[in-house]
């Protein structure tokens, strides 16, 4: 089942998520209190994304924690993200050399 919804309003029950996966984010930030309701305490959040380019793929410390998270690791795209060919909203095909995986741990 496919579900479109908006970021900011998931339409998910609070704690229903041990994992969860966001590539290449636009016009969200995928660290946000909304996807911390979403996750079940100790949940794995990855992020993966051009970090110098793009603001929705990162947050500073403070930020994942105001949000409900804290880092676990930032290191080159995983495998489970590297895949296909990844485009921009306009088409352009992005250069992933330069994306890292960021993975954030739900705090309790």
């Amino acid at each position: 089942m496919d579900v479109v919804a908006d970021a900011t309003k998931l339409p998910f029950k609070s704690r229903t998520f041990s994992e969860v996966h966001s590539i290449n984010p636009y016009g969200f930030n995928p660290v946000s209190a909304e996807t911390a309701r979403v996750m079940q305490p100790g949940g794995l959040l990855h992020v993966t994304g051009n970090s110098t380019r793009n603001r929705f793929a990162r947050s500073s410390v403070d930020e994942a924690r105001a949000a409900g998270f804290e880092i676990v690791n930032t290191g080159p795209v995983s495998a489970t993200h590297s895949f296909g060919v990844q485009r921009s909203t306009s088409g352009k095909v992005l250069d992933t050399s330069y994306s890292t995986t960021t993975i954030y741990r739900k705090i309790q």
